[in-house]
């Protein structure tokens, strides 16, 4: 599903001292599988996940998303990349002025989903999440728990493929970070391929996927899961 071949990232080239966010890092994620991407902050783990949704380039090496090399791909491909991928982000990117139905809807309406379709794609996200009892509340009235629940059911009412999620409970504590792992490990249950970036070794072991160790930029292995050996 996605393939990383001897990537690196420099930021900053051309405008003072550049700045190495990825070092010759290659792996590989299969089709339905579940891989964390584990390190402490400034490992490289948001820029691997912005190189697979096509919103970085790589300064050298080469991105395969579906068997596509993505360096190679035109406005319209992009497009439908990104419609094949779920992305929760580390900031939300919630919109305020919408309800939490709203924010859902904002997404198919971007992809031209036909209006009488909308109502019940919106509801089967938000029941996805737990949402479904509260979709003309609005972003102020969630807790931080509830805007993270809201950001993965928009991110899964397009049912993308491939889930990218950034540090999908570092604003959460106990049970409300274990509600939203649960709501991961029933997304790859149902057939999806996640990719985890989390600092929190807790995550990982909770998520029982495979975790890559980030420090630095670049892949220092694999973290031995429980019960492994």
């Amino acid at each position: 599903m996605v393939e990383f071949r001897h990537v690196s990232k420099v930021y900053g080239r051309g405008r003072g001292r550049p700045v190495p966010a990825l070092t010759g890092v290659t792996f590989a994620v299969g089709q339905d599988e579940m891989v964390c991407l584990f390190g402490p902050s400034g490992a490289g783990k948001t820029t691997v996940l912005r190189l697979v949704s096509r919103e970085e380039l790589p300064t050298e090496g080469e991105v395969v998303v579906a068997g596509e090399e993505v360096s190679r791909f035109g406005p319209r491909a992009v497009a439908h990349l990104r419609r094949r991928i779920g992305i929760v982000f580390q900031d939300g990117r919630l919109l305020a002025d919408r309800t939490v139905a709203g924010n859902v809807a904002f997404v198919l309406r971007v992809q031209g989903t036909p209006r009488h379709e909308l109502r019940e794609r919106v509801l089967e996200a938000l029941r996805s999440v737990g949402l479904h009892r509260r979709p003309n509340a609005r972003l102020a009235e969630l807790s931080a728990e509830g805007r993270q629940r809201l950001a993965l059911a928009r991110a899964l009412v397009t049912e993308p493929p491939l889930l990218l999620a950034d540090e999908p409970t570092g604003s959460l504590d106990g049970d409300a970070a274990g509600e939203i792992l649960e709501v991961l490990r029933g997304v790859h249950a149902r057939g999806a391929t996640l990719i985890v970036a989390t600092h929190q070794r807790a995550v990982a072991e909770r998520l029982q996927c495979r975790t890559l160790l980030l420090a630095g930029g670049r892949l220092e292995g694999e973290m031995a899961r429980a019960g492994d050996g």
